[in-house]
């Protein structure tokens, strides 16, 4: 491919298509279980030109990044990544993030996007989600009259030893290991997720002891049991298959379900006869409201509206990652907000009285609550959300 074509003149069905070609067959042959075809089409796409520029359009779409993308794709071209992997004791004179930040971005996602489609073929899927894990735990732990739960964390993702494992038949190991150990990058969460999904892959497999199951989300995970030896066997075998990877069990707490709440994934459950009860955590409570005022002292000096609609968007995101909870949690959050909302309108009209505030910002709704809101120059009144 021509380095000079200007980055508005390319043909994105082409290089789409290509990319998602290799992919295919990269899937294909890790079902067949042919791995010298695997390694030979993740060789093929990594050198690729097309791939390159598709991981640079995709890296700083999903950033938001304002970046002259054709210089971008030139310097990362003339770095020649993939030669680097061949010597790989000359790393130290490389530095990924060097003149952009987002180079390490743009390394992260070559290397996610090469190694989703080997394992979505063994393990069926890459990422465990909230919905998926918490439904499974519903139907463990509902009908069951005695049962137990160990919970614990899983740590040690970043050692070498670890890695040089998972990425044994990886084509660039040699890199991504020496840029690890020079800390020329860092790894991002979706990466580190999918690193210890194929970890725990071939561990889940060799383990099976009746009525016992193993449950895990990201980093923490759950072995849920009628009977005490089975799970500290399980906890047993796991320390010992973990420590030749260089990976630990942290924070291990053994709970009696029938008198006990216990936390996962941000959540707090706690069952009582057969009603399994979920709220958010309260460490996840407290995060919440961290977070708010950070968004509030983030936007000191904006206009109101701006902050309405950036609070709006993360109270969505809150809602819609803890609907599973079946008791109202949001009286002590909605006061938090309100109390922040207050604080917020003081601070940007610090002469005005709280009377004057009031009537400017804030106005009664059927309920008899106080609605807080702006107007926007675009899109009128905007109010904002409660939890």
């Amino acid at each position: 491919m021509d380095s000079t074509i200007l980055w508005n003149n390319l043909n994105w069905k082409i290089i789409n298509y290509y990319v998602a070609k290799i992919k295919i067959k990269i899937y294909k042959s890790s079902k067949d279980k042919d791995f010298i075809r695997v390694r030979n089409f993740q060789k093929l796409l990594f050198k690729s030109n097309y791939y390159l520029l598709k991981c640079i359009k995709d890296t700083t779409h999903e950033y938001n990044l304002n970046i002259d993308k054709q210089t971008l794709f030139l310097k990362l071209l003339s770095i020649n990544i993939y030669k680097w992997n061949s010597y790989s004791e000359n790393v130290k004179n490389i530095n990924i993030n060097s003149n952009y930040v987002i180079y390490g971005k743009i390394f992260q996602n070559m290397i996610k996007n090469i190694l989703e489609p080997e394992w979505q073929a063994i393990i069926g899927f890459t990422y465990y989600s909230v919905k998926k894990t918490i439904c499974k735990l519903f139907k463990i732990i509902k009908y069951k009259k005695k049962i137990y739960i160990f919970e614990t964390k899983i740590t040690g993702f970043l050692k070498l030893k670890f890695l040089k494992i998972i990425l044994r038949r990886f084509p660039i190991k040699n890199l991504l290991l020496k840029c690890i150990k020079n800390k020329s990058i860092d790894l991002s969460i979706e990466l580190k997720d999918l690193l210890l999904n194929i970890c725990l892959f071939e561990i889940e497999n060799k383990i099976f002891i009746e009525n016992t199951t193993i449950i895990r989300h990201k980093n923490e995970l759950l072995i849920i049991s009628e009977n005490k030896k089975n799970i500290f066997y399980i906890k047993n075998t796991l320390d010992v298959w973990f420590n030749q990877r260089g990976l630990k069990l942290i924070l291990p707490k053994l709970i009696n379900l029938q008198n006990e709440s216990f936390q996962f994934i941000g959540f707090e459950l706690k069952k009582k006869k057969n009603v399994i009860l979920i709220q958010p955590s309260v460490d996840s409570k407290k995060k919440i409201i961290f977070n708010l005022s950070k968004i509030w002292k983030f936007h000191y000096g904006h206009p109101i509206y701006q902050v309405i609609k950036a609070i709006n968007n993360y109270i969505i995101d809150c809602k819609n990652y803890y609907k599973f909870c079946n008791i109202d949690y949001s009286i002590n959050l909605n006061q938090n907000l309100f109390g922040q909302a207050l604080q917020f309108a003081k601070r940007t009209h610090p002469k005005k009285s709280i009377g004057w505030i009031f009537k400017k910002y804030f106005k009664k709704s059927n309920k008899n609550k106080f609605i807080y809101f702006d107007n926007d120059p675009q899109n009128g009144i905007i109010i904002l959300k409660n939890f």
